[in-house]
Parts: C-alpha cells; sequence; structure tokens
C-alpha cells in the first residue's frame, strides 16, 4: 500500500565527526555476532501483522519503484500487509517530530548517521536478530551475509551513540563510497586501457590529458572535505589521521603533505580553474555532458545519475592512487540505514521486511537499479566498471568528519584550485 507524505524543507548533515575519530583510531570493537541463536520466534511473522514504514525514497524514483516491487513480493511471500509512506529525501525532517508525538512507524529509514544520532531512542535493539539464521540466509547468522565494510562502518556510529555494549540497532543499506570516477572513452583515446594506481601515474596522465587540449580533474565544492580526508588518511593512514581529526591538529606535517599534493596539482592546472566556482553539482552535471574533465571526485551516486542521463559514455570508478601501488586503502562514505521502532507490535515481521530488502533478489534489484552497492548479493552492477574493485579492495570505511574543519578545507581548498593561495598558504589557513 502506498501512501503519499508531507514534504518539508531539508536540513544540513548530521556530523559524524566522533564516530569518524572513533573509527580511524581503531576504538571500535568489530561489529560481531554474539552466539548464534536458533531463529524460532524471530523466524515467525506475527499474525496479521501490518507493517507502516516510513520510506526516504520517492514514489517515483529508480528506488522507490523497487520498494514498491518488493513489498508486493514480501506481501505476497509472509501475507504482512506493508503500508508505505514515500516521504522522500524529507524523512529526516519527519520522522523526528512524529516519532516525538508518539507515531509509531514499525520500519523507517534515512541517512544512518541521523537514524543513530537523531532517532537512537525509538530505536529497537537488533542482535538477537541479526545473530540469528534464517532459512533465507543459507541458516547463517544474517549478519554475516551483509558486506562487512558498511557493517563495520554502521558499528561505528552505533558505538559513538553509546550503543556498542547492546550490539546492532541499525541495518545499513544503499552504502556509497567517495573514490574518483573516470571517463573511461577519453582515457582510451588518449592511450590509457587501465587506471591510475600510483599518484606518480595519476600526475603522468593529467599531463597527457592537459597536453592533448582536455581538462584533467573538476570537483564540486561539497566533495573536497572527502577528497582531502581521503588523500590524509592515504598519506598519513588510520592512526595519525584520527589523531589529527580528534585534536584538531592540523599543524600536522601529513597535512601540509596533503596540501601540496593538490598545490602541484592545480599549480599545473590540472584541476579546472572553472571549478573554484563550482556549487554542487555545476561539475558533476558539466562531466556528464562530456564537455568537462575526465576525472572527477565524488560519491558513487555519481554514476548513477550519469548513467540516468543516458549520454553514451562508459564511466568508471577507482580508489585514490596511493603512494605505492596495492598499498591497503581506506575509503570515506556514507549509507541509508533501516530502524526500527521499539514500540512496534510486529518485531518479527518488521525484522522479516529488512531482511526481505537486503538479501536475495531485491537486494541485488535494488542495486542493479540504481548502479548501487549491494549489501549481500555477490552479482554487482555492471556499471560503474570498477566500482566493485574499489569496495573490496578497502580495509575501512569512514564517516566524512563535517564541522569547522571541513569547512575550512573547503574554503581553502576553492582559493588554491583559483589560483588565490598556494600549497603554503592552504597549510597556513588549515594551521591557523
Amino acid at each position: 500500500m502506498c501512501k503519499g507524505g508531507k514534504r518539508v524543507k531539508k536540513t544540513g548533515m548530521v556530523s559524524c565527526c566522533l564516530a569518524a575519530v572513533m573509527l580511524l583510531a581503531g576504538l571500535v570493537p568489530a561489529r560481531v555476532f554474539g552466539a548464534v541463536v536458533d531463529a524460532g520466534g524471530t523466524a515467525a511473522v506475527e499474525t496479521g501483522a501490518v507493517l507502516e514504514y516510513w520510506c526516504m525514497w520517492e514514489v517515483d524514483e529508480e528506488r522507490g519503484l523497487v520498494v514498491a516491487e518488493a513489498v508486493k513480493a514480501f506481501t505476497k511471500a509472509t501475507g504482512v500487509d506493508v503500508q508505505v509512506y514515500y516521504l522522500g529525501r524529507d524523512v529526516a525532517n519527519v520522522l523526528l517530530p512524529a516519532l516525538k508525538a508518539g507515531e509509531v512507524a514499525d520500519v523507517f529509514d534515512a541517512d544512518a548517521a541521523h537514524v543513530v544520532n537523531n532517532l537512537g531512542d525509538y530505536l529497537l535493539p537488533l542482535e538477537h536478530y541479526v545473530s540469528a539464521t534464517y532459512a533465507d540466509t543459507g541458516d547463517k547468522p544474517y549478519g554475516g551475509t551483509q558486506n562487512q565494510l558498511f557493517w563495520q562502518f554502521a558499528g561505528g556510529l552505533e558505538a559513538a551513540r553509546g550503543f556498542g555494549e547492546a550490539g546492532a540497532h541499525i541495518v545499513p543499506y544503499a552504502p556509497v563510497v567517495f573514490a574518483m570516477t573516470a571517463n573511461r572513452d577519453i582515457l582510451k583515446l588518449a592511450g590509457y586501457e587501465e587506471y591510475p594506481q600510483t599518484w606518480d601515474e595519476f600526475m603522468a596522465i593529467c599531463k597527457t590529458l592537459k597536453a592533448a587540449g582536455l581538462v584533467p580533474m573538476t570537483v564540486d565544492d561539497v566533495y573536497l572535505p572527502a577528497l582531502f580526508y581521503a588523500t590524509l588518511s592515504m598519506l598519513a593512514g588510520g592512526e595519525e589521521c584520527s589523531r589529527i581529526i580528534a585534536e584538531g591538529d592540523y599543524a600536522a606535517s601529513a597535512v601540509a603533505k596533503a596540501c601540496a599534493l593538490w598545490g602541484e596539482v592545480t599549480s599545473h592546472n590540472y584541476i579546472t580553474k572553472a571549478a573554484a566556482e563550482n556549487k554542487y553539482p555545476a561539475g558533476m552535471l558539466g562531466t556528464m555532458a562530456g564537455g568537462g574533465a575526465v576525472f572527477y571526485f565524488g560519491p558513487s551516486t555519481f554514476t548513477a545519475e550519469a548513467h540516468g542521463r543516458d549520454n553514451g559514455f562508459q564511466w568508471g570508478r577507482f580508489a585514490l592512487p596511493g603512494k605505492t601501488a596495492g598499498e591497503p586503502y581506506a575509503l570515506f562514505g556514507a549509507a541509508s540505514a533501516f530502524g526500527i521502532h521499539k514500540n512496534t507490535a510486529a518485531p518479527n515481521a518488521a525484522f522479516a521486511f529488512v531482511r526481505f530488502m537486503t538479501t536475495g533478489e531485491w537486494d541485488a534489484t535494488f542495486a542493479a537499479n540504481s548502479y548501487g552497492i549491494p549489501m549481500a548479493s555477490s552479482v554487482w552492477p555492471e556499471k560503474p566498471d570498477g566500482e566493485q574493485a574499489v569496495v573490496e579492495g578497502a580495509e575501512a570505511c569512514y564517516p566524512l568528519p563535517t564541522g569547522n574543519a571541513a569547512n575550512a578545507i573547503k574554503a581553502g581548498f576553492l582559493q588554491m584550485i583559483a589560483g588565490e593561495i598556494d600549497a603554503a598558504g592552504f597549510a597556513a589557513l588549515l594551521a591557523g
């Protein structure tokens, strides 16, 4: 059953600084499962159960269309009626006031950080459910079937909220990661069949592209902090990066080194100066049009947008090149998350629905229709090229720190792109 929902203005991003620091510092215990329990009562849905699902997707977008079909299939398989309220991205603004007013949304989803940080008081503990085995998980603990990179990501958010000892409270899904995106057609025309694996290779490709009259790279303002923190993690490693973030030590030598790397890039105009004026999604849209840059740094959703526009280009994804080829790397990213209301009258049915959406056919379909990242399926979307390798090659995924430091990074980076300051000036601004 589908219902519309009130739409209100969106608020800003919830800060993930503490979770990022804890993850980077290795302070978060692995999100593991307790003793495997017999599903028993957790597998049998309540007789006559009716669920309200407050959904973060629009009814007419690809993901919303998949939700509608999945709900029909779930009801047919279980007899559970699911009433869907398609609230779109405004779900973050609608949920908290509604829950405070006493509404019991049996199942809801939103940005994972928002669900944990702002809706945590209403969450049903899920450890018993995620540790249980089910027929539809191949008699394995449900949590063990999920992509562990993002399962640990969720664990970091929960630990920062104080849920660490109580175990899982959310189920992450629809994750995105920040990485490099490349127009493969232009790369091939320039003579490159493979993505750069090292920083030197990346710089060499940029030089070739610029000499051929092409724009090597562009960015959008909102993603500059992600680009900088990915560089900092690549240069300094997780422990030092976490210390810098936790202590606000932007006078650290690793910060100056990150500034120097991108200072060299901007000094050669490998990032178009037009990017200094980019407000999201200007850089992304320009790249999609084909007349823009070859490289773009951004989230996984870039390729869904690009392919949705059917521009014919073949987009590829690769991790930010490291100092040497093959070295371990971490990603920064985000995810949506399901939560179940602690006062739901049908917790078994609610978790059965969440499990249905994040395993098997519907997990794969959800990813395929949005060029996204599956949570349990071994079948990845054919496009974009390289996304699976980016995710599977990462040793960790961290929530992106936000706040004053991130704002300073964005402002300084834009000034450096515009040629108003050099790398030393960027470093001094951050150290200031």
